[in-house]
């Protein structure tokens, strides 16, 4: 099984910032091990999905007629459980209110690509591939807009009555950055890479495409820790907590039970979904928390999205 996590290999100034006793290293590490802390309610956010065991999913399968409305119906059925756990975890985050921007339109566009129906004869159905070919023209379209740049996160924010403005090298996002990221799942799925090979792979392409610490902390998170730790996989609360689901609620649900395709398809695809969050207008990368929070609900919901797919295909 794939745990997705990478590595983040950066240099940075010890130029002072807006504070004088916080240096640019200390900003980029403290929103780091912020975003690292923010994944711990992961482990929340598939405790939430316990109601949803074997027995229950198959009761919603026999009740749906088509692909499509089961996925709506698992889509449906879990559509709160992101925002009550923040809610009960409200005090750790700056927030004013849940950021949930791939709710509306980006979720709506994984539905369709999910609700597919399998082909009998190759090709099969490739989610992840028609996911990054979506991103890549939507990307297109706002470079031709005039947009060429995105931010993750502006600012770190404390807490405090002001946040601090992290250095642009490090949270600057150009269109060959992002197209970069969008094709990263091809590496993932490679059914030739162990998962310490996928790991060195995606190591490798991400350090050579000089991609800013922040954005891959979000988007594939527990990151820093491996290089430090002499190269010893760090945990990554959200992918734990996403194989234990599958493993306790979906391999017994699907017939045949789970395979490592299976599984790596479902993370990919979670992946590729924080990867269009960025690109929504609804995203807002005004702080570490609402940033994070941001790319983790839409990695969470596209994972109930495909496991509903996994589950209906079977």
């Amino acid at each position: 099984m794939l745990v997705v996590s990478t590595m983040v290999s950066f240099m940075v100034s010890c130029e002072e910032s807006s504070d004088p006793g916080l240096t640019t290293a200390d900003l980029l590490q403290h929103t780091l091990d912020k975003i690292e802390n923010n994944e711990g309610i992961s482990y929340d956010l598939f405790k939430s999905l316990d109601g949803l065991e074997a027995d229950s999913i198959e009761r919603l399968k026999a009740a749906s007629k088509t692909k499509e409305n089961f996925v709506s119906l698992m889509a449906d059925e879990t559509i709160d459980y992101f925002s009550d756990v923040v809610e009960s975890n409200k005090g750790s985050f700056t927030i004013t209110s849940i950021p949930t921007p791939f709710s509306g339109e980006a979720e709506i566009t994984l539905k369709g690509l999910a609700n597919q129906e399998q082909p009998s004869a190759p090709p099969f159905l490739d989610i992840p591939g028609d996911y990054s070919k979506v991103i890549l023209k939507e990307l297109e379209e706002q470079k031709a807009s005039g947009r060429d740049k995105w931010i993750p996160i502006i600012a770190f924010d404390g807490g405090t009555s002001e946040s601090k403005p992290l250095p642009t090298e490090s949270v600057s996002l150009n269109y060959e950055k992002v197209k970069l990221l969008a094709s990263l799942h091809t590496i993932m799925m490679d059914p030739n890479l162990s998962d310490e090979e996928t790991l060195q792979e995606l190591d490798d392409i991400l350090s050579t495409g000089n991609i800013p610490p922040v954005a891959v902390g979000m988007l594939l998170p527990a990151v820093q820790k491996v290089r430090e730790a002499a190269s010893t996989q760090s945990a990554d609360p959200f992918n734990d907590a996403l194989v234990q689901w599958l493993d306790g609620t979906v391999d017994p649900a699907i017939n045949g039970g789970l395979n490592r395709d299976i599984i790596r398809r479902i993370q990919a695809t979670a992946y590729l979904a924080g990867v269009y969050t960025l690109l929504t207008p609804e995203y807002s990368d005004a702080n570490q928390d609402i940033a994070s929070l941001s790319v983790l609900h839409a990695r969470y919901r596209a994972t109930i999205i495909m496991a509903a797919e996994e589950w209906w295909g079977d």
